[in-house]
């Protein structure tokens, strides 16, 4: 029974935790001050632990290699470990200090934020690509599509990025503006043409990552549409997903688009409750046909953990469990099976998609490929077929990959992401749900429901602005659970 409240509830508890007991190793030379033995335990805490867990742990050299007490800090050394890896490299682990992963992945509650996403459409042209259901910036009505045209009254608001020779003085003030202030004036020309000036204040709000939701018509055919932000736990979600699955099943639904194009991931137990929502009804209920198997090192397959890992305990409250334990819960070599939820029954889905597109979205994708009629439309995804789970090292949570995934066809190693069947740029000036935008209007012509070609969208002039407090900025497949 541990298996089932360990992993959820170390996750959600460990991130202001900044010591550790008396079971692990420590540094028995008694020049040193308190002060610097707790820091080279630390140290030693973060080389095992990681070593044992990590997804290519045969690149990690051993401990008089590494010498992690050589190290300025705990950052230093997980760089460290983390460039051993080069095919692939990695790109994905990380320290998470904020707490941001447990706060906002794991709790549903954004950290602080007016809840605004912005891109480039042009050299002088911004405009807002998201709005978070919930925040400052969606009770004030702002839309995605609308041109911000003035930041804090200055209108000036051209991209001066390194791609045109600039030197980033716009897209710092513009940025520090909208991502990381309490307050910030936006003003915008909205589609009809008028002008609106809004004061946004930052502010923490309980997240609702189904930002739009519609059914269309086209003549026998009733093609359902959601745009999913991100996967936030499954027990802050889970009742709004069975929602909207409910209300396509009682409008007719035939097809599905599902928009994922800037859904950097996050929980893997809600974009498995996703594929049981979406597959159709022939994977069953009876968990008889495969949806991936999570693959992990061989020190945790085999349980051949160091004796620093089966002797150091967790932090309180959990310290009558060893960090061996932690791993065990994982379950080594899952295979996660279908459960059909709910009764919407089609063959063929659209996932919307772009290089922000990450993690469990991916996974998503790739659990339905085998047992459905599936289409890409957009740019080529990120490329993350891993996932983590959090362990508490040093008062934070520590992401090192931990373990990859396959469907049931064996396919899972897109490094290089999801290739899309159709290669196109979105539209920024349009809201989400427009006939006329340009993902949406191709998804309904790869379904076969509309026949009208828009004009081709053009690029984006750079990528979106991101921050640190940003959701945006996350891309990841995060473990929670509580296995089966």
């Amino acid at each position: 029974m541990y298996r089932k409240t360990l992993i959820h509830l170390v996750i959600l508890t460990s991130l202001m935790v900044g010591i550790f007991n008396a079971g692990c190793k420590k540094d028995n030379k008694s020049s040193l001050t308190a002060a610097q033995a707790a820091a080279n335990l630390s140290k030693d805490t973060l080389y095992y632990l990681f070593k044992d867990e990590y997804m290519f742990t045969d690149v990690i050299p051993a401990y008089d290699v590494v010498n992690p007490h050589s190290f300025a800090n705990n950052d230093s050394l997980f760089a460290k470990l983390t460039r051993y890896s080069t095919t692939p490299k990695d790109h994905y682990s990380f320290i998470d200090k904020t707490g941001y992963v447990s706060s906002v992945i794991g709790g549903g509650v954004s950290q602080g934020d007016i809840g605004l996403s912005v891109t480039y459409n042009a050299l002088n042209d911004m405009r807002v690509t998201e709005v978070s259901k919930g925040s400052p910036s969606y009770a004030q009505s702002v839309h995605r599509g609308w041109q911000v045209t003035a930041v804090n009254g200055n209108t000036n608001m051209t991209y001066d990025g390194s791609s045109v020779g600039g030197n980033s003085t716009n897209i710092t003030r513009i940025s520090n503006a909208i991502y990381n202030s309490s307050s910030v004036s936006l003003t915008f020309l909205k589609p009809d043409n008028t002008s609106v000036t809004k004061t946004l204040n930052a502010a923490s709000y309980t997240i609702d990552p189904v930002t739009f939701d519609s059914v269309y018509t086209f003549g026998a055919r009733k093609v359902g549409y959601m745009v999913l932000s991100y996967f936030i736990d499954l027990t802050n979600i889970q009742t709004e997903l069975n929602s909207v699955f409910s209300s396509f099943v009682s409008q007719g639904v035939t097809d599905l688009v599902v928009d994922l194009r800037y859904n950097g991931g996050g929980s893997v137990a809600t974009s498995e409750y996703m594929a049981d929502l979406i597959a159709p009804s022939s994977v069953g209920i009876d968990s008889t046909k495969v949806m991936y198997t999570a693959v992990f090192n061989s020190i945790v397959q085999n349980q051949t953990y160091s004796t620093f890992t089966k002797t150091c305990k967790l932090p309180p409250p959990y310290q009558t469990y060893f960090y061996s334990d932690l791993f065990d819960a994982e379950n080594t070599g899952d295979v996660i099976d279908y459960v059909k939820k709910g009764s919407l029954n089609i063959q063929n889905v659209v996932f919307l998609v772009t290089d922000g597109t990450a993690s469990a979205s991916e996974l998503l994708i790739n659990n339905l490929k085998p047992y459905m009629n599936v289409k890409l439309i957009g740019k080529t995804t990120y490329g993350k077929p891993y996932a983590f789970f959090p362990i508490p090292v040093g008062g934070y949570d520590m992401y090192a990959i931990s373990f990859k995934t396959a469907n049931s066809l064996n396919q899972g190693d897109y490094y290089n992401g999801l290739s899309v069947n159709v290669d196109m740029y979105e539209d920024l000036t349009k809201d989400w749900g427009k006939l006329d935008e340009a993902y949406l209007n191709q998804a309904f012509m790869t379904l076969g429901v509309k026949s009208l070609q828009l004009a081709k969208s053009q690029k984006a002039i750079s990528a979106p602005l991101y921050s640190s407090k940003s959701v945006r900025g996350f891309k990841g497949m995060i473990e929670y659970r509580k296995k089966k």
